[in-house]
């Protein structure tokens, strides 16, 4: 539970103290008061970024150097006081309890958090990178494996598009090199595709359940993982596609190249539904979200609403 937030300099919010207590916590205000900006500082501290794609030389307030997070977290018997200072041209550093983490991704799974807005639609209606986002943002959280294992193949894998891009010529390539890479490629991409397959199979549940509840039972909702890694092995994969890989001077396979397909009534959403279906899928994808977290940790993850209610209909707002 967060018992306390400091935020200062993080966009339009210069200096704000919160305190917090159990259940269900409403912050109202006008238009461009820094209510988004709030909840967003508060995933910032649980997740080290922000849940919207600003960089984070975007997340300091304009005229300012720095930001500052400080949050205060009961967790059982515990407490946890957290602080994360960004200098856009120095780096970021999280601490804990007074100590700084040797590395950001150690911080990752200690405060789970889920955030719903109406940015969110692009999870529904954006490039199938949107949806590997989610993906990768809701396993780290519960699995270090995981998220050690992405970090290592995206290194990897912009090694290899480097190696296609090097030479003039496909022949002067060095396939050596090339296959060197694609060794080393295959555990950490193995991994991400089985905790992948797990976890949309974990979520696939819940994701229908949500839905039929919020839409009063009126369509049906499912969820698909879409990998190539499904039909063969990572290093059969990658000789199958590696002509095409040498010609277009790009990685034509694997994780990085997955989708989270979203059906309604067996088609693609994006097709045909509505904006309210659209918002649907988009709350019961991220309530969802919060059940898995939560089966996996045992804890509760923060779950930051904004503007719930934009593009529903009264009788979903209801359900």
């Amino acid at each position: 539970m967060l018992e306390e937030l400091s935020v200062a300099h993080f966009r339009n919010l210069k200096d704000a103290t919160l305190s917090f207590g159990e259940g269900i916590h409403l912050i109202g205000g006008a238009n461009g008061m820094g209510k988004t900006n709030l909840l967003d500082a508060i995933y910032y501290l649980c997740l080290t970024r922000s849940h919207f794609r600003y960089g984070d030389a975007a997340t300091v307030k304009q005229g300012e150097k720095w930001l500052r997070v400080a949050g205060r977290f009961s967790m059982g018997t515990k407490t946890e006081r957290i602080a994360l200072k960004l200098q856009p041209r120095k780096g970021k550093t999280v601490e804990r309890n007074g100590a700084a983490y040797a590395s950001l991704a150690e911080h990752i799974g200690l405060l789970p958090a889920v955030m719903i807005s109406p940015a969110d639609i692009e999870l529904a209606i954006g490039g199938p990178e949107e949806r590997r986002r989610f993906l990768d943002q809701t396993i780290s959280q519960y699995d270090s494996a995981y998220l050690k294992a992405l970090m290592s193949y995206n290194r990897l894998l912009k090694l290899r598009n480097a190696l296609l891009k090097s030479t003039e010529h496909p022949l002067q390539l060095d396939l050596t090199l090339l296959h060197t890479y694609d060794k080393q490629l295959e555990g950490p991409a193995t991994l991400i595709y089985e905790r992948r397959k797990v976890f949309v199979a974990d979520l696939k549940t819940d994701f229908e359940l949500l839905y039929k509840s919020i839409s009063g039972d009126k369509e049906v909702a499912d969820v698909a993982y879409q990998t190539k890694m499904a039909d063969r092995l990572y290093g059969e994969l990658m000789m199958r596609y590696r002509d095409q890989d040498v010609v277009m001077r790009r990685t034509n396979a694997g994780p990085h190249r997955d989708e989270l397909e979203l059906l309604i009534n067996g088609q693609n959403l994006r097709r045909y539904a509505s904006q309210g279906q659209l918002k649907t899928v988009v709350l019961a994808l991220r309530l969802a979200q919060a059940r898995v977290l939560k089966a996996h940790n045992d804890k509760v993850p923060l779950l930051l609403l904004d503007d719930l209610f934009d593009r529903l209909d009264p009788s979903r707002v209801q359900y």
